[in-house]
């Protein structure tokens, strides 16, 4: 899955289109409060801006801009971060318009709706910055944001013991290879996985999606009864539309991917990886979840644009 990992770009609009789908401006409680502890908070006071660079903050621009608000957390980091400097340094007005993802955000630009989106995934909205970017140019993708985003497919580090317990002429490779793909192509490691019993750790979760099931995999069932495929536990199928599906297509691998939203997701993995169980997952860095825990993110041949065009 090195193939997966993204620069993250910021877009600015330049030019205003006359049509484009309204933002949700409506912010659930944790963002609404991150807004107001910012109205009531000056970050960069006058004279330190005046020694460091050399100009009045009163004589900035003064013009309103509005910053796209996502949902996790290294995006608000980033906003917040250059909301300041837009309005302490440059002396710009702010508001913030919340919505769930990235997903309609050059047209929603384009149109006026708001006017930046901090840390935009370039890959995962490929067709609508090719629209807005690249053809009608009404929106301007201003350059790297500095940090990497990265999605990919994770185990537990505790899964090493595991898979040094099959008993298959393969147990060395397994063992040192844990990190990647070959090993989910042995079929004591797709059991491992595909005869976990989640009937109980998901009895209380709803998947949001259809699952993916290849032609030669089984529908998964929680109990682990008949299942011939392990099952890829994500987040969101709108994320990396087919890219996931179109690697198990190619290499042939016996897995199925279910989708639980991120609340789901990460209460499934928080209850596996208390009880130490076999789980295998997608998801994406950075994001607070993640920090700190002992997994591995299994490596995968080498991504391309031209193997994403022609699949």
């Amino acid at each position: 899955m090195s193939a997966m990992l993204w620069h993250i770009a910021l877009s600015m609009a330049v030019f205003v289109a006359s049509s484009g789908p309204e933002c949700p401006c409506e912010c659930e409680a944790m963002r609404l409060d991150l807004v107001t502890k910012f109205s009531e908070t000056k970050c960069i006071n006058d004279s330190l801006i005046k020694a460091a660079a050399g100009f009045d903050p009163a004589r900035g621009q003064g013009k309103p801009i509005k910053l796209e608000f996502l949902s996790w957390r290294s995006q608000w980091i980033s906003t917040l971060i250059s909301a300041f400097l837009l309005r302490d340094v440059l002396n710009y007005e702010i508001d913030f318009a919340c919505t769930d993802s990235g997903f309609n955000s050059n047209p929603r630009i384009a149109n006026g709706h708001s006017d930046v989106l901090i840390e935009f995934w370039l890959d995962t909205y490929l067709t609508e910055a090719r629209e807005y970017i690249n053809s009608k140019q009404t929106v301007t993708n201003v350059g790297f944001l500095g940090y990497d985003g990265r999605s990919g497919i994770f185990v537990p580090k505790y899964m090493e013991a595991y898979y040094a317990n099959i008993t298959s002429p393969y147990a060395e490779y397994v063992t040192r290879t844990v990190a990647f793909w070959q090993s989910l192509t042995l079929y004591e490691i797709v059991q491992l996985y595909a005869t976990q019993n989640d009937s109980n750790i998901v009895n209380d979760l709803v998947e949001t999606a259809s699952p993916f099931t290849p032609p030669w995999c089984s529908a998964w069932n929680p109990s682990g009864e008949g299942n011939n495929c392990m099952d890829i536990k994500a987040e969101n199928i709108a994320i990396d539309i087919g890219q996931v599906q179109q690697m198990i297509v190619n290499l042939g691998l016996n897995c199925t991917i279910s989708y639980w939203g991120t609340r789901g997701l990460e209460t499934y993995l928080s209850r596996k990886m208390d009880r130490s169980e076999p789980v295998i997952f997608k998801y994406w860095t950075p994001v607070r979840f993640l920090a700190g825990l002992p997994i591995t993110r299994v490596s995968f041949p080498e991504y391309s644009q031209s193997c994403h065009r022609n699949n």
